[in-house]
């Protein structure tokens, strides 16, 4: 497809938003004006998901590494006492047999 004289340099040097309708008239196609919504949709939609985690993200508080450990160390101690409690049992319940 040939562009009339300056035509390709009015493309290059036009916005992204005015180069569309540059395109449509170069092309004389209407699948870039269609690609081109669907992009936009889907970009909006994007957009308004990363919004939504943005603002879920802001509500999460990190702990540091003290906190952290704090929490391990009360977990493993809760995982022991269940294992003592099972041996516990499992330990009458032999001395029964």
């Amino acid at each position: 497809m040939l562009l009339a004289q300056g035509g390709f340099d009015v493309f290059l040097q036009a916005s992204a938003s005015n180069r569309a309708p540059i395109l449509e008239q170069i092309a004389g196609t209407e699948i870039y004006s269609a690609i081109s919504k669907w992009v936009h949709e889907r970009n909006r939609a994007e957009v308004e998901k990363l919004s939504v985690l943005q603002v879920e993200l802001s509500g999460l508080v990190l702990l540091d590494a003290k906190e952290e450990a704090v929490i391990k160390t009360a977990k493993f101690c809760e995982w022991v006492g269940k294992m003592l409690f099972f041996w516990q049992i499992d330990f009458f319940v032999t001395l029964r047999s």
